[in-house]
């Protein structure tokens, strides 16, 4: 996984301010998969299990959740669109993607967008406790295969998916 450290507050032992999670998932036994995965953890806290893109919007204007992780495939608003309107409620919330597959360009052009966690439906529950801690720390992740596709994209190409950076 690829962390970047943006000095953000630390949650990473304190008892007192457990990390505070939406998860955002309209299938019920993806949702509870990952509600289970993370409760296991004692310093995150599920405070909400919306279903649809207008629930979690709420959700995260009401609760101001420190992370969201969203099953970003099965939501109507494209992940960008989604991020943008998640930006808006200035919460502070940063947001995991869970897309069921990528190419690099869409890696680049989501965490261009502000998204802080892009992991696939393949981690473990371990990985994404983890990711949740990192991104709650302040820090960028990106599961494993999907760092090595971006890689091997700038790699190949000499620059960032098509940006035009290198």
């Amino acid at each position: 996984m690829v962390r970047e450290d943006l000095n953000a507050p630390s949650f990473g032992s304190s008892p007192i301010s457990p990390i505070s999670v939406l998860v955002g998932a309209p299938a019920p036994l993806l949702r509870g998969g990952i509600v289970s995965a993370l409760v296991e953890d004692p310093r995150i806290s599920v405070v909400a299990q919306p279903t649809n893109e207008d629930a979690t919007l709420g959700g995260i204007r009401a609760l101001h959740p420190h992370v969201a992780v969203l099953d970003v495939d099965a939501l109507r608003r494209r992940g960008i669109e989604l991020m943008r309107q998640i930006s808006r409620t200035r919460t502070g919330t940063r947001v995991i993607f869970l897309p069921s597959a990528s190419s690099p360009r869409a890696v680049h052009k989501t965490l261009a967008s502000g998204v802080s966690g892009y992991v696939g439906r393949y981690a473990t529950a371990a990985e994404l406790r983890s990711t949740v801690v990192a991104v709650a720390n302040g820090q960028t992740v990106v599961g494993e295969p999907l760092r090595r596709a971006l890689l091997r994209e700038i790699r190949v190409s000499g620059r960032l998916c098509g940006s035009g950076a290198t």
